[in-house]
């Protein structure tokens, strides 16, 4: 398996030639192993990217086979990225959330946005199941009671 550390290194390098800064930031949590991550800031936009260098489980693996390619377009130059599902959005919240010490709304308040806007095109089985896989189905569950509740109002 390619060491993601290399693999962050080397897509770092890529980018600043975009004028992207990035910003290494490499996170300890006790439920997950050491995983390499970085910011991808545009420098006149100021826009941010995350980026995370995926574990060598089944969800990431199944996550990178539901990803959706996408080729947008920076001036001169195309660039083809890859985006997670919106399902995997709205389960990698709560598991974010949780390797942050529960101490961050804006996982929650992302959820929230994402459920909305997808509405009945969400596959919640899908949800579900991994949910249960990956520890988080209590919070999916908040997060879509308050989904639904702000879809009431």
């Amino acid at each position: 398996m390619p060491d993601p550390f290399a693999t962050l290194a080397r897509l770092t390098r890529i980018l600043e030639g975009l004028d992207l800064a990035a910003r290494h930031r490499w996170l300890a949590r006790q439920r997950v192993p050491r995983r390499p991550t970085c910011d991808l800031i545009d420098r006149e936009a100021f826009d941010k990217i995350d980026v995370f260098v995926s574990r060598d489980t089944p969800w990431p693996k199944l996550q990178t086979a539901r990803r959706r390619q996408r080729e947008p377009d920076f001036g001169t130059e195309r660039l083809t990225v890859y985006l997670p599902s919106p399902e995997d959005v709205v389960l990698a919240k709560p598991e974010w959330y949780e390797m942050g010490g529960r101490a961050s709304d804006r996982q929650r308040s992302a959820v929230l946005g994402v459920m909305p806007v997808q509405g009945s095109t969400l596959d919640r089985e899908y949800m579900r199941q991994w949910a249960d896989a990956i520890g988080v189905a209590a919070l999916l569950a908040l997060a879509q009671s308050q989904a639904h509740r702000a879809d009431d109002r």
